[in-house]
């Protein structure tokens, strides 16, 4: 592929190594106009992609009509390896944020916002019990939030990109439910709270 753009060329040489071929490859993942803001929770705007991969802190990486990632914010402090835990396929990219990291996976295949409702209705399926195994900020969940640019915030990138089908979490490699159970009991019912957990599986998370 020839970069016609060298502002283009200067955003893919901000990572070193051998990564450059996916990061190419990950430019056309992004909108080509990007909605996003230098200042956090404050003027947001949209820019040209290039312009705005270089300028902004903070960016939406889905358009309004189409999924290209999905990502979540976890508040806690850690190397970025808690996906190890469940059947998880590792994040395309990992960025450390003043509060924890965000976690970012891209889609092999985008997927348009408004085609088979049970698609979508997946999607966000795998969103939700991402952001439960992971302990991630449920103030944080939408497919249109803003999350961190990982080209000019300390990131690790991966290039490895990921199927809605690759999320296992139905089957974690960590028995996390065990987990919930010995840090809940004896101090509520874990009948109900296990009750209570399949609503939320059949009503919010779905």
């Amino acid at each position: 592929m020839i970069l016609k753009s060298k502002k283009r060329w200067n955003i893919i040489n901000k990572f070193k190594g051998n990564k450059n071929q996916e990061l190419r490859h990950l430019f056309n993942f992004f909108p080509k106009e990007i909605f996003g803001s230098t200042i956090k929770n404050d003027y947001y705007h949209t820019k040209d992609r290039t312009q705005a991969l270089n300028d902004f802190k903070f960016i939406q990486y889905n358009s309004k009509d189409i999924l290209s990632v999905i990502a979540i914010d976890i508040d806690t402090h850690q190397d970025g390896s808690c996906w190890q835990d469940y059947n998880i396929p590792e994040p395309t990219w990992t960025i450390w944020t003043d509060r924890g990291i965000q976690l970012i996976w891209a889609l092999k295949d985008t997927i348009p916002l408004n085609a088979n409702k049970k698609i979508v209705k997946y999607a966000k399926d795998t969103l939700h019990k991402l952001i439960f195994a992971l302990d991630g900020d449920i103030n944080a969940i939408g497919f249109n939030r803003v999350f961190r640019n990982p080209i000019n915030n300390p990131s690790r990138f991966t290039g490895n990109l990921v199927s809605l089908k690759d999320f296992d979490l139905r089957t974690p490699s960590q028995n996390w439910w065990d987990k919930v159970k010995k840090q809940f009991a004896p101090s509520v019912n874990v009948r109900l709270y296990s009750e209570f957990v399949k609503l939320l599986f059949k009503g919010l998370f779905l």
